[in-house]
């Protein structure tokens, strides 16, 4: 059975019947006609008849004289008809001779005296009855409703005017449904005549004809287009009356009228529907608070608006690298079944989401389709006839038997697709439809647009919130989330936590291997901390190295301790940072809500000072807040720390760039103690070795000098960065033998690079005030010039900017000493603070060395096309003064091209070079290189 016809029982059909049968058919005929089932029943009834209907119209029964006389009386009481038995009469004589023979028959008959009044009387009657009929088709087509209701009321309108035939109507709407009507036929049967009666190919009168009767067919047509077919039959011969014809044709008409009248009222809906559905889009896009959000509202608009059965929505996944359907819609049944919704249902009423669409991933560059769209721009048109097995997937698991899909694209960028999919309409059809290729991309590029909002939003939010560096919360965010926590606690009874960590001596690694490294190691902190935490728990960075975490639901004391004794465990084990191990140590303060505090300021300064105190006691560990010592020092020696629970034992030694530890439950002091005393060993026993970090002319970046820098192999704890060992050897009696040691060890190299051949070098050494208030120091350097052979103007002894602001009168001797047998003075740092200008005016030196920070401040200055101020004055002042000028710590090219746009020629640092040892060094001079990148052996800078 066709889809979507509808079908109702058969009422009567005539029959050829013998004498007695003929009468009683036509008398039930006639009653039913007029008065339907009920006045059959009356009419029975009246005329005392016991005898079934079906056995009335028996063609083989027979009525005695007194039935047919109950019958016609009892018949023209119901039907309300005086002529009621003329009228079975030309009935039956119609039956036997066809309706034209009767027709003749009826009206050459002798005429008696009343017979043209009776003859006149009845045909009006006949007109009435039909004019009323047609009058209330008419009226049917103004009384609205949808098709299916005008049309129902049509076919039974019809059925009536044409004398009781079976009628059959069927059309097919504007968007392709077929609509079946009909009275008298079989469900099966009614199926296979409107079949016949849509394909145009064929004589429509063949199958009805097939029935032995005469049949009617009227086109339904109007100027606009060609609806479909009426039809009506008689069966065994039966014919119709000329009028009849005519009045088949005259609801063909309406027919046609009623369908032109709910296509263009449909059409103006469609419009209107299209309207506000765009409309509720746009108003929608600018709200839309996620990509997915966006996706959702346009496939929800694009059955409105394109008039498809579905819809789908693809958006590009970074982490997939591919399309990854994010929303689907359909049209309702209703606007299937219905060219036009009602005018006072919003356009969003007549689409059903698929609810969570099933998981569907396309890889972009599985398919040229996605390559075609991105490139080409316009819609594509793909029915099931396509070889591109992932689109072939898309149709199926749509359901549908074409797409048009539309590429959202923004400039080169691929972020998504939408796809109109239809069940009915051919692909050669959809391809040739520009208007709706149009609506599509217009939709497209609505939704390019909003995606594109929403992702500057969110990068613009994720800014506001976010550390730059790690993308963990930052302190702003984290003040939200403490502060909706809390009130969640007050609520709820429950309590909060907050660790407060900070790195141990985490300003080392920045300065022994470089700003780049600080932050990578950055990066690895967030990502263990991230890893550690619970799921409901946040990770923030405060600053510099300084971490935050915030425990909800979580009170219990001994519950923060176990996540911050892990905390210490992930964050203590090596960094692998290029081809260091780096390690460090972490301080962690405990605070609880509410009884550390009840805001956020509260409990973040309560977890910062038990942060301090933690540090206080050794690092390495974590405190609990105590408000009773919030203020006073924490206890040295081992029994305090012994005696602590919350103490954790600090880890065992670093590696070549990490931070030294102490031993389990060792104070700082003692420790220090102990470093001195291998210190001294050291020396003795050849543990200590010296690398060379190269000096670099910047308009040519060939290496002009290097800088000495120790290192010590110390044999329990691997190799040591100066950081960690120079401030012990300072504050001992060792640091001057050591400085001297490193004098001898660098002038003797580089007489050993002159003795080769290669360029000489300027070799640069750091000294302390010590070294040079020491008579001893100043001999060692004259003996180390000495056994060398080194032109004394290729040592120069730097000293930080603080000594030449202090200044004594033994060290200005012991200067003037070496001055004289012709050592160069450099200020190391300078441009940090300390020194005034009329200090350095006096002191004898040779050379400014601009200090890392100085250099560093260059990249943080707002014109990229002004060297840096402080740069410029320092490099002014230099050349003034008739010194030379060096800049410290340059680590990125932007800084390299500032300096020398400063004046700055001479400059050193990890873009150039990390420390080398010498026969590093030694190959670097020899291949002569312009460009300076090779990695350290020991691991570690100046």
């Amino acid at each position: 059975m066709t889809a979507g016809w509808r079908h109702e029982p058969m009422r009567s059909a005539s029959r050829r019947l013998g004498p007695g049968g003929a009468v009683s058919a036509a008398v039930i005929r006639l009653v039913h006609q007029s008065a339907g089932d009920t006045g059959v029943h009356r009419t029975l009834q009246m005329a005392g008849e016991r005898r079934s209907v079906a056995e009335l119209q028996n063609p083989a029964g027979g009525s005695s004289t007194g039935e047919i006389v109950a019958l016609l009386r009892a018949g023209g009481q119901v039907a309300d008809d005086p002529d009621f038995a003329r009228h079975v009469g030309q009935e039956i004589l119609r039956q036997q001779v066809g309706a034209e023979t009767a027709e003749l028959l009826w009206e050459s008959r002798p005429a008696g005296a009343d017979d043209e009044p009776v003859r006149l009387r009845r045909r009006v009657q006949q007109l009435t009855t039909r004019l009323r009929g047609a009058y209330a088709s008419a009226a049917s087509l103004l009384a609205g409703g949808d098709a299916d209701a005008v049309l129902a009321r049509l076919a039974d309108g019809a059925a009536d005017a044409v004398g009781g035939a079976a009628l059959l109507l069927v059309v097919k709407l504007a968007d392709g449904a077929e609509r079946l009507h009909q009275r008298g036929f079989g469900g099966d049967e009614a199926a296979a005549v409107a079949r016949h009666l849509l394909d145009e190919r064929v004589d429509p009168s063949t199958p009805l004809v097939a029935r032995g009767g005469s049949a009617l067919v009227a086109d339904v047509v109007s100027p606009r287009r060609r609806y479909g077919r009426m039809a009506a039959v008689f069966d065994h011969g039966t014919a119709f009356l000329a009028d009849e014809q005519q009045l088949l044709q005259v609801y063909a008409h309406y027919a046609a009228t009623a369908l032109d009248a709910v296509t263009t009222l449909g059409d103006a809906r469609h419009a209107e529907d299209r309207a506000r559905a765009l409309l509720d889009f746009a108003r929608a896009l600018p709200t839309a608070a996620s990509a997915q959000a966006v996706a959702h509202h346009l496939a929800q608009t694009v059955p409105v608006v394109i008039g498809c059965e579905r819809s789908t929505v693809l958006l590009w996944d970074d982490e997939r690298q591919a399309l990854v359907r994010r929303a689907q819609a359909r049209a309702t049944a209703k606007r299937r079944a219905d060219a036009a919704p009602g005018p006072d249902t919003p356009a969003a009423a007549h689409l059903a989401g698929q609810g969570e669409p099933a998981e569907l991933v396309v890889p972009r560059r599985a398919t040229d389709a996605m390559e075609q769209l991105l490139h080409s721009k316009d819609v594509l048109v793909v029915d099931r006839a396509t070889h591109d097995g992932y689109l072939r997937q898309l149709l199926e698991d749509s359901g549908t038997a074409t797409t048009v899909l539309a590429p959202l694209v923004a400039g080169d960028e691929l972020l998504g697709v939408v796809a109109a999919n239809f069940d009915t309409r051919p692909g050669a059809d959809l391809r040739r439809d520009h208007e709706l290729h149009e609506r599509l991309g217009s939709l497209a590029d609505q939704a390019v647009t909003a995606l594109q909002n929403m992702r500057l939003l969110e990068q613009v939010s994720h800014h506001a919130w976010h550390d730059s560096l790690t993308a963990l919360p930052n302190r702003r965010l984290l003040e939200d989330r403490v502060n909706q926590e809390l009130r969640r606690a007050e609520r709820s009874g429950e309590g909060l936590g907050v660790l407060f960590i900070d790195l141990d001596q985490f300003k080392q690694v920045n300065d022994t291997l470089g700003h780049a490294a600080g932050d990578e190691l950055l990066h690895q902190v967030a990502r263990r901390l991230c890893d550690t935490v619970r799921q409901q728990d946040t990770v923030a960075r405060l600053g510099g190295d300084e971490f935050a975490v915030l425990l909800p639901g979580l009170s219990d004391p001994d519950a923060a301790e176990q996540l911050a004794r892990r905390a210490l465990e992930v964050l203590d084990r090596p960094y692998p940072i290029g081809e260091h191990q780096v390690r460090v140590s972490a301080s962690i303060g405990v605070a609880l809500a509410p009884r550390h505090g009840t805001s956020y300021d509260e409990l973040l300064s309560a977890a910062d000072a038990a942060m301090y105190r933690s540090k206080a006691l050794g690092r390495d560990t974590f405190e609990l807040f105590d408000p009773q010592r919030r203020d006073s020092p924490a206890p040295l020696g081992p029994a305090s720390a012994g005696g602590d629970p919350h103490r954790r034992a600090p880890a065992g030694p670093v590696d070549d760039a990490g931070v030294l530890h102490s031993a389990p439950g060792e104070p700082t002091e003692a420790a220090d103690r102990r470093l001195a005393h291998d210190l001294q060993r050291a020396v003795e026993h050849g543990q200590l070795f010296v690398v060379y970090q190269p000096v670099v002319d910047l308009p040519t970046t060939a290496v002009v000098g290097v800088e000495a820098l120790v290192r010590w192999r110390h044999p329990h704890q691997g190799i040591l960065p100066p950081a960690v060992f120079i401030p012990v050897a300072e504050a001992s009696d060792v640091g001057v033998r050591l400085d001297a040691w490193v004098v001898h060890q660098a002038c003797r190299q580089v007489g050993a690079w002159t003795a080769l051949g290669l360029p000489p070098l300027r070799v640069a050494v750091n000294v302390s005030a010590r070294d040079l208030r020491s008579p001893a120091f100043v001999a060692e350097v004259v003996r180390g010039l000495d056994d060398s052979g080194l032109d004394p103007d290729l040592l120069e002894l730097e000293l930080p900017e603080q000594v030449v602001a202090a200044g004594s009168e033994a060290l200005e001797h012991h200067v003037e000493q070496l001055r004289s047998h012709g050592v160069r003075f450099a200020v190391d740092g300078f441009g940090a603070g300390g020194a005034t200008l009329s200090r350095i005016g006096r002191f004898p030196l040779s050379t400014l060395k601009i200090d890392r920070s100085v250099v560093h401040d260059v990249t943080a200055e707002a014109d990229p096309g002004q060297p840096g101020r402080l740069v410029a004055a320092i490099t002014a002042l230099a050349r003034n003064l008739g010194v030379d000028c060096i800049a410290a710590g340059v680590e990125t090219t932007f800084q390299s091209r500032m300096l020398l746009a400063g004046g700055c020629s001479t400059a050193q640092g990890f873009f150039y070079s990390p420390p080398l040892p010498p026969a590093d060094v030694e190959q670097l001079l020899l291949v002569k290189a312009a460009r300076l990148s090779i990695p350290t052996v020991d691991g570690a800078s100046g």
